[in-house]
């Protein structure tokens, strides 16, 4: 494999199955990559890849830093082949691969997405559906029987041979071949016991790893042992996956569809959001908790920690994760007729842009803030 493979395929085809997989049998470094932002991301390689080498473990305060230090581990690293699973900055790979050179035969990276991205130029293999026969095979290694024929071309036509579609028909009382997998997906996190779904719930809104003593302060405060949280954890398993930095939920259209589904009880995400954001501003992340305000319309509280969500950003050297942020600050401050603050979140907005290499983007910016 002498350039960067990235496999792609719609949610639920498999792609997770297939790297995890792949990585296991030949000693890949995996990494999920759903719902990390920059930092995050280069940190967990930084030291995935050091502990080849039996270094310590590293921890960083900006983007810049452990970026810089993934670079370096990269080039000093003898032989390995990293799998990024769900990596949706794109940018992030073609950075990296841009600083260390490429990939070439002893160094390698294989990266997942729904959508191939033609622009990085790389090898694209597509995870195909289940044929027919296929899904006979999984129908009778899941339920440990055959169905009619006639039966079993319906599921296939109405699964369009996904896998996850099938994990949740075949584990339906009802088996309603009418439904969506958002449905499916839907159904089963539902019938989840109440603290359970709390912590799902909370964990897509966070949209970052939380830790037990997160979880801790969420579910009850503290009365709550750890004990607890963890039972509870071990409980909704099949939703939930860990590692060094904490708890998140298996894949973003998981996440998709819990926060759909909030989006149709607004007090019930509000309240959530609110509890969230409060655990991460305590953690000093701002950039994330003003994230977790804003999704749930909670504009007013939002903007009280506009101003430390944009200097974290910009510390961290989140430069995407900061044009977020002033966009939906300008939203507020147009609607409030704020004019000097228009300005200035749009002349910062025209430098993040230029980072980002997004020249439109801050053409349209400057042009804004000069009217």
């Amino acid at each position: 494999m002498g350039r960067a493979v990235q496999v792609v395929g719609p949610k639920g085809i498999g792609k997770t199955v297939l790297l995890a997989n792949l990585a296991q049998e030949n000693k890949f470094v995996f990494v999920p990559a759903s719902g990390l932002r920059r930092k995050e991301l280069a940190e967990i390689l930084v030291n995935r890849l050091r502990q080849s080498t039996s270094g310590n473990i590293q921890y960083f305060i900006d983007s810049e830093g452990a970026f810089s230090s993934l670079v370096q581990a990269w080039k000093v690293t003898p032989a390995f082949t990293i799998v990024l699973d769900d990596c949706l900055d794109r940018n992030f790979i073609s950075d990296l691969l841009g600083a260390v050179g490429g990939v070439d035969s002893t160094r390698r990276l294989i990266y997942s997405g729904r959508v191939a991205s033609e622009s990085l130029g790389h090898s694209t293999v597509a995870v195909p559906s289940f044929t027919i026969e296929e899904v006979k095979q999984f129908v009778l290694a899941t339920i440990g029987q055959t169905m009619a024929d006639s039966e079993m071309n319906g599921i296939h036509e109405a699964s369009q041979g996904n896998p996850l579609f099938l994990r949740y028909y075949l584990a339906s009382p009802t088996r309603e071949i009418n439904k969506t997998l958002a449905e499916f997906e839907s159904a089963l996190w539902n019938a989840v016991e109440p603290r359970g779904r709390e912590i799902i719930e909370c964990l897509c809104i966070a949209s970052v790893p939380l830790s037990v003593d997160d979880l801790n302060i969420l579910l009850s405060g503290a009365e709550t042992s750890a004990d607890e949280v963890l039972k509870e954890l071990e409980k909704v398993h099949f939703f939930v996956r860990y590692d060094s930095i904490g708890y998140t939920v298996v894949n973003d259209h998981l996440r998709e569809t819990v926060m759909n589904g909030l989006q149709s009880h607004p007090h019930r995400h509000s309240y959530y959001a609110r509890r969230v954001a409060s655990v991460l501003q305590q953690r000093r992340d701002y950039m994330e908790a003003y994230f977790a305000l804003d999704i749930a319309r909670e504009y007013d509280k939002a903007q009280q920690i506009a101003a430390a969500a944009q200097f974290d950003a910009a510390v961290s050297g989140d430069q995407r994760g900061l044009a977020q942020i002033l966009e939906s600050s300008l939203a507020h401050f147009r609607d409030h007729k704020d004019v000097e603050r228009t300005v200035l979140d749009l002349l910062t907005l025209y430098q993040a842009k230029q980072h980002l290499g997004d020249l439109a983007g801050a053409i349209n910016a400057l042009g804004e803030a000069r009217y």
